[in-house]
């Protein structure tokens, strides 16, 4: 009996130890910081659709937005930021709650995280740039897809940050499922940009018809950064 309770006692020092270490770790990791900072503000692609339009060529990319703001600035467990994306005829389109944070192997991760409910969700649209507008969300009105969560590095030889979604596990409708590769850097003029490769395959692992090229010849989505926000 008393092993078990010094075991209990040392198990409970442990993780109040470990939680602090957390917090403090979040606070002094830059290339954490660097990451969420990276991700903050909002993106476009219409630079490369304008390009595409002009040239008449296919296939065409349709214009894409992405917006990234930061919420829920009191907790511990990583960054957590509000995610929007839009297109011209489908407003809104898609939000969600991202977590960014380092896990246990020193591997930077993002955690996406659905509304289960999702026209609740949608009532957030466009009120990201107000915190206490998700004070009464809690995580437990959220649902994440383990598979779909990707994982990132900092390429300092290329001063970028590299992710990847590859283990076939983020299952879109059925059995099909989507892998994806992203990458941040900053162009000569200090413009942010991000490039995401997004592929989707059916059930048997073959390309979808009019996803395939974005991991081909025509190179990926590139998203601009026309607005940068602050992390605090």
């Amino acid at each position: 009996m008393q092993l078990k309770q010094k075991f209990i006692v040392v198990a409970v020092l442990a993780t109040a130890i470990g939680s602090g270490a957390q917090a403090e770790s979040l606070k002094d990791d830059a290339v954490l910081t660097k990451f969420v900072e990276w991700h903050l503000g909002f993106t476009t692609n219409a630079k490369q659709r304008d390009v595409d339009l002009a040239a008449k060529v296919e296939p065409r990319w349709g214009l894409s937005e992405l917006r990234f703001q930061r919420i829920w600035h009191d907790r511990e467990d990583g960054y957590w930021l509000y995610y929007e994306t839009s297109q011209p005829d489908v407003r809104p389109d898609r939000n969600q709650i991202w977590r960014l944070y380092r896990n246990d192997l020193g591997a930077l991760k993002i955690d996406s995280y659905n509304f289960k409910d999702l026209d609740a969700g949608l009532a957030f649209w466009g009120k990201g740039d107000d915190p206490k507008s998700f004070d009464a969300v809690d995580v437990s009105d959220l649902a994440t897809i383990p598979g779909c969560n990707a994982t990132y590095t900092w390429r300092a030889d290329f001063e970028r940050f590299v992710g990847a979604n590859v283990h076939e596990e983020c299952f879109t409708i059925g059995k099909s499922y989507l892998m994806q590769q992203i990458e941040i850097s900053k162009a000569e003029d200090g413009t942010l940009v991000r490039k995401d490769w997004h592929t989707f395959y059916d059930e048997h692992g073959v390309a979808k018809q009019g996803a395939m090229y974005k991991q081909g010849t025509h190179g990926p989505t590139v998203h601009l950064y026309t607005e940068r926000y602050e992390l605090n």
